[in-house]
């Protein structure tokens, strides 16, 4: 049976702390890290999915809310031309869209 190996962030190699070649198991103590593992597993799955949930309830409740991108972003009600028309009357309007 081979080792298994994970890396550290540092970079080195660290061996995996449930690796069978260190010391013999019996078959109760095999099923019992099993059940173990089992049940962190469903206890993040299920932490998982709550989160998933609250995820998709912020993202709901944003669609729901219809904000205007614009007005958001620049505290007023306008449309992108609009807004495009006002900057020609600038002097910076005429040096970088040409006037």
């Amino acid at each position: 049976m081979s080792t298994l190996y994970f890396v550290e962030s540092k970079g080195g190699r660290v061996k995996c702390p449930y690796s069978m070649n260190e010391t013999k198991m019996t078959l109760t103590e095999r099923n019992q890290k099993l059940c173990e593992l089992r049940s962190k597993m469903n206890k993040l799955r299920n932490e998982m999915a709550w989160i998933e949930t609250e995820i998709m309830s912020v993202k709901s409740q944003y669609d729901r809310e219809n904000i205007d991108l614009f007005e958001e972003m620049f505290g007023e009600k306008n449309t992108l031309w609009d807004h495009l028309d006002r900057m020609s009357d600038t002097p910076i309007a005429e040096e970088v869209y040409g006037g």
